[in-house]
């Protein structure tokens, strides 16, 4: 049981880490044009929305999993 709640904790830091990450690809090139600006509007995001929600974490991951697997790899197209 202890074993499962420390792997629960350290997927959730992988995906915070991950959505931030995601997040700065999305709003950097094509939102906003600055570097700071968009790290300083991820961590926002980041900071006020998705950690204090373990639920809203996950749907931002599969959300932007999924836009950034069907914008970049566009399987539609072949």
């Amino acid at each position: 049981m202890v074993v499962a709640l420390d792997f629960m904790d350290g997927l959730n830091v992988v995906i915070l880490i991950l959505d931030f990450i995601m997040l700065y690809r999305l709003f950097y090139p094509s939102v906003v044009g600055s570097q700071i600006l968009g790290i300083a509007l991820s961590a926002l995001v980041t900071f006020l929305l998705v950690v204090p929600n373990q639920w809203f974490m996950y749907l931002v991951f599969c959300a932007l999993f999924l836009y950034s697997f069907f914008w970049n790899f566009r399987p539609g197209s072949w």
